[in-house]
């Protein structure tokens, strides 16, 4: 099966600048040639900071009352779990998507995606820039609502369309999505401590040539 056959395209907006939840999504499933498309505003359970009202101009009063994510995650979780995943910048992204399902301790599927952004940078190497609002403006390419999910969602499907329309090997631009844990998050940071303590005892070794009580008892 080739991944045009199977694909969602997706695009979040954040209400704060810690992007570990989720104000609205918009997706569009190709799936058997039919196009299915859905968004959502959010209600994130968490503060907005005026930087983001201002981007995205979703306020806390449009989200009130609306389904937290844990909620809409039923509606979409599929598809996540089957087919590609597409998005501008699509690390960001599952990011903000995977640190959401992290909080409500929901189990994350395997992901494999393909960065639009990261295919046009390859395939266009001579553009100016690889914005999703001037990639668009470059390829005659419709956004009206730049930083509306639903907009940007479009955009990024239309990109996408034209990437297969010029015959890319969009095989060779499927990832898989790793998440870290926030719990081995912590378990990574100490162990990258630990290896620089043991670095900085071997660079004193070596400098003195010689090792001393302290050091057999930091190696230990």
């Amino acid at each position: 099966m080739k991944v045009e056959d199977k694909y969602t395209v997706v695009d979040v907006e954040t209400p704060n600048k810690m992007n570990n939840s989720l104000c609205s999504i918009a997706l569009i499933n190709i799936e058997n040639k039919k196009k299915k498309e859905e968004y959502y505003l959010v209600n994130p359970e968490a503060p907005f900071d005026d930087i983001n009202i201002r981007i995205h101009h979703i306020t806390p009063s449009m989200v009130e009352g609306k389904e937290n994510f844990e909620e809409v995650w039923q509606k979409i979780k599929q598809y996540f779990s089957y087919g590609i995943i597409i998005a501008h910048n699509a690390r960001f992204d599952l990011n903000v998507i995977c640190k959401a399902l992290d909080s409500y301790n929901i189990e994350i599927p395997i992901i494999y995606y393909i960065d639009t952004l990261e295919v046009y940078r390859k395939e266009f190497p001579n553009l100016m820039s690889y914005k999703l609002n001037e990639l668009s403006e470059i390829f005659n390419i419709e956004l009206k609502d730049h930083h509306n999910a639903k907009s940007d969602t479009k955009a990024c499907f239309d990109l996408f369309n034209l990437l297969i329309k010029k015959g890319v090997n969009l095989d060779d631009y499927v990832r898989k999505y790793d998440y870290i844990h926030k719990d081995n998050k912590r378990a990574s940071l100490s162990i990258e401590k630990n290896i620089n303590n043991l670095y900085g005892i071997i660079n004193g070794i070596v400098a003195d040539k010689e090792i001393n009580a302290k050091e057999i008892l930091e190696l230990k």
